[in-house]
């Protein structure tokens, strides 16, 4: 019996996101600074939780569509990549939502003045600045390469057919004797 499948490692790798985003979510929306330290800038744009929730809910449908469907090598890259840098994106939103928040116990009138300061295009600057820094830059060099590799793969595949066939008459001949 099998028990590592590729369905259950797409399952376990949907569920491992899905566990991440809702870890992330709760930890923003019961920090008692969420309104005023919130850097996302959907949140920003429309000042409220909903466009959150709505494209983690859209995601999610996304995943377990993508699940069903028969992946190529490249989907299944993608989602793999995708995969790597939302959880790891998750969990350090979530992680400076709980720094953020033992700041405000410790000292809720320093922590609020200093947010109140924060602008808007503060917040967003350094959103994009993390987000594109440690999430974006690295996910498109990895297809880049990724592109690159598949391209030189594919223009190698003929030659390395012929040498299979090869092998294989070689083979063909050593065994019909």
């Amino acid at each position: 019996m099998k028990l590592i499948t590729e369905a259950r490692v797409m399952w376990a790798i949907a569920i491992s996101l899905i566990a991440s985003t809702l870890i992330d979510m709760y930890t923003a929306f019961t920090s008692p600074i969420f309104f005023i330290a919130e850097t996302n800038p959907l949140f920003l744009l429309f000042g409220s939780r909903g466009p959150l929730v709505l494209i983690s809910i859209f995601a999610t449908i996304w995943i377990f569509y993508t699940i069903k469907k028969s992946i190529s090598l490249f989907r299944l890259y993608a989602f793999c990549l995708i995969f790597v840098y939302l959880t790891f994106g998750h969990l350090l939103g979530a992680y400076t939502n709980i720094v953020a928040t033992q700041k405000y116990e410790q000292n809720a009138i320093a922590v609020v003045e200093l947010y109140e300061q924060t602008t808007t295009a503060q917040k967003i600057k350094s959103y994009n600045l993390l987000v594109g820094l440690f999430m974006l830059l690295p996910m498109i060099l990895s297809l880049i390469a990724f592109f690159i590799t598949s391209w030189i793969y594919y223009k190698r595949l003929p030659e390395r057919e012929k040498a299979m066939l090869e092998i294989k008459k070689l083979t063909d001949k050593i065994y019909s004797k």
